[in-house]
């Protein structure tokens, strides 16, 4: 499935014009693929020009909490 990595999307619009099934849409200031929407066409890995849009997995986000036991 599809997504679009934040950081390298410059907010251009063209992906949102080229979904077929409207599963792009805006999300603080960024494009952003509606999973749930999603038909996996490939349209939008085709014509983003920066390279935001991933054809990988989304990496999950996992909170990670380490203890440090210092001497001090």
């Amino acid at each position: 499935m599809p997504w679009i990595k934040p950081q390298t999307c410059i907010a251009c619009g063209v992906c949102l014009k080229e979904c077929p099934v409207g599963a792009i849409y805006w999300w603080n200031a960024k494009a952003k693929i509606d999973k749930a929407n999603c038909t996996g066409c490939g349209n939008c890995l085709e014509v983003c020009e920066q390279g935001a849009v991933r054809p990988d997995s989304e990496p999950e986000e996992i909170e990670v909490k380490i203890k440090y036991n210092w001497p001090f």
